[in-house]
């Protein structure tokens, strides 16, 4: 394990990361620390994710949700694939479902809310999960900025002048 640790990062950057939240890339290592004791199924699409080999990461996660619906590592191991892939809608749908089983899980907060930039009908789920997130971890100045940024694309200019101040 503590060989995946220490080339998590360079492992992310030639991955194709860059740009990905640090929030992912440092969850990922713990995500992949708890697959280890999780359903083969989930331990194999972190496996693939942690290669690089995304399509064959959702088929995996694919599996584990669908043999174990519960699993938030399941969930959140298939919205990252789907998310590296350039599956948006299939990602945002399938944080929506973590929230919706755990609403103060801070990876899918955050990606939400990255998320919300995407289309305008997500701004006020991307905002409503940045606030969320922003009052369980309230110095978090990435969370922060972009909340401001989803309070400027509706046209909230106080509000994200607010943020952009704090």
């Amino acid at each position: 394990m503590r060989q995946l640790c220490s080339y998590l990062v360079p492992l992310a950057l030639c991955a194709g990361l860059i740009g990905t939240p640090a929030l992912e890339i440092v969850n990922l290592g713990v995500l992949v620390a708890q697959a280890q004791a999780q359903p083969p199924e989930v331990r194999r699409g972190y496996t693939l994710l942690d290669r690089g080999l995304v399509k064959d990461a959702i088929a995996a996660f694919q599996q584990a949700v669908r043999r174990y619906p519960q699993s938030i590592p399941a969930k959140l191991g298939l919205a990252i694939a789907y998310r590296r892939q350039g599956e948006i809608s299939d990602a945002w749908d399938t944080y929506q479902q973590v929230l919706a089983q755990e609403p103060n899980n801070q990876l899918a907060l955050k990606s939400v809310g990255l998320l919300g930039s995407y289309r305008p009908e997500w701004q006020a789920s991307g905002i409503e999960a940045l606030t969320t997130l922003l009052s369980l971890n309230p110095n978090d100045t990435e969370a922060r900025a972009q909340r401001a940024l989803l309070y400027g694309y509706q046209g909230r200019f106080a509000e994200a002048l607010a943020d952009y101040q704090t």
